[in-house]
């Protein structure tokens, strides 16, 4: 559990000294940044600095974070060996191990990542277009990485949000009660509030009144700003979701 000298045990090369390569845990949130040095071969004389498991990169791109990125591995001789499978919901890259061959002169002459992983993540959040005829499209194309997924190796999480019009939540409704029935360990909180159509809305309706006690304290809208507002309200009312 010592950091305090993580690298100045390392000796320095000698005639009889062969490939020096440097096995390192390579990320602790103790550490400065909570990484390594990114030139400690160059700074210890060592041909390889290989890294332990670093989880994975934050964003879920291997290819262009910084430390799984394999050009630029190179160009450090610091290799991190990412994680075997993705660790929890905010990660949805594929999980492998790095795989190095490296030749008597201890230069790499091989390097690949090899895709190992089974589990899923996937965690999305979708905002409506009140306009949006039918949210199915948007759905399958959020969940086209699940297609004929094994459920216990994948985990769903959406977040759908906006305002739809009845028949545009309807659809919504029956591809969630369809999403239901393909995955049987599900979970949906529905928080809607549904506006329904009245003759007139007058101004003692409680929605009307609402919205007036908010923009009489709001000293930014102006009196003819309050009356189109109040005018927008009664025209769309019934239509909003």
């Amino acid at each position: 559990d010592d950091i305090s000298d993580q690298w100045g045990w390392i000796p320095e090369r000698t005639k009889d000294h062969g490939t020096r390569i440097a096995l390192m845990h390579g990320a602790l949130d103790s550490l400065p940044g909570g990484r390594i040095s990114e030139n400690l071969a160059s700074q210890k004389d060592l041909d390889l600095v290989i890294c332990g498991d670093q989880h994975g990169p934050k964003d879920g791109d291997g290819d262009t974070s910084e430390l799984f990125n394999l050009e630029t591995s190179s160009k450090r001789k610091l290799y991190y060996a990412m994680a075997p499978e993705a660790q929890h919901i905010n990660q949805n890259f594929t999980g492998s191990f790095l795989s190095l061959e490296i030749d008597k002169n201890g230069k790499v002459s091989s390097c690949e990542r090899i895709e190992v992983g089974e589990i899923r993540f996937v965690n999305e959040t979708f905002e409506f277009d009140q306009e949006i005829e039918d949210i199915q499209p948007a759905l399958a194309s959020i969940l086209e990485q699940t297609i004929e997924r094994p459920p216990e190796l994948t985990s769903i999480r959406l977040h759908l949000h906006g305002y739809l019009q009845s028949e545009a939540f309807n659809k919504l409704h029956h591809a969630l009660t369809s999403l239901k029935q393909e995955w049987q360990i599900i979970k949906i909180t529905n928080e809607v509030n549904e506006f329904a159509p009245e003759e007139s809305v007058t101004d003692d309706n409680p929605l009307i009144g609402k919205i007036k006690q908010a923009v009489d304290v709001d000293p930014s809208i102006t009196p003819n700003m309050k009356r189109h507002i109040i005018d927008l309200v009664k025209l769309n009312y019934g239509r909003w979701l």
